[in-house]
């Protein structure tokens, strides 16, 4: 008995030591470079150093004014409509924030039908069906407390 215990003690005591830590830091050099180009509507491209003026695409031009327009839904200004347009729900009683809003909305719808007509053309596709798809994922995409239009025609607050 005396013989097994000394064996156990000994093996025991000869765990291997694993290191986990490395000698020097890892180091990861990434250099990157990144360009970006945007092909408008006329067929130019529209990139960095381009003469172009970037506001010709509808898509661009919304891209500027989405905060706007969310500040827009998260007041109850406005709602989207089931044709996949923003529609004005209340009036702000400030005249000046009334022309801000109307004016808003109406660059933002302008744009939009560019982009549906483009889509519809490179998809191949009938308008209203684009609308429709543009429609849905705008209503679905809305966040608590916004107004949406409702296939039916109601309007609900999501």
């Amino acid at each position: 008995m005396l013989t097994s215990a000394t064996c156990l003690l000994f093996f025991s005591s000869c765990t291997p030591t694993i290191r986990l830590d490395t000698p020097e830091p890892v180091k990861i050099d990434v250099n990157m470079k990144v360009e970006v180009t945007t092909k408008n509507e006329g067929g130019t491209i529209v990139g960095p150093g381009s003469e172009a003026n970037q506001d010709a695409s509808p898509r661009l031009r919304q891209r500027k004014r989405i905060t706007e327009v969310q500040s827009l839904k998260n007041d109850r200004v406005v709602g989207e409509s089931q044709n996949g347009l923003l529609e004005v729900k209340k009036l702000p009683a400030d005249p000046a924030y009334q022309e801000y809003a109307k004016k808003l909305v109406a660059e933002e719808n302008a744009d939009r039908g560019q982009i549906y007509q483009i889509e519809a053309d490179a998809q191949n596709k009938p308008l209203s069906y684009i609308v429709s798809e543009y429609s849905r994922r705008l209503r679905d995409s809305a966040f608590p407390g916004e107004w949406v239009e409702q296939e039916n025609g109601t309007w609900t607050q999501r």
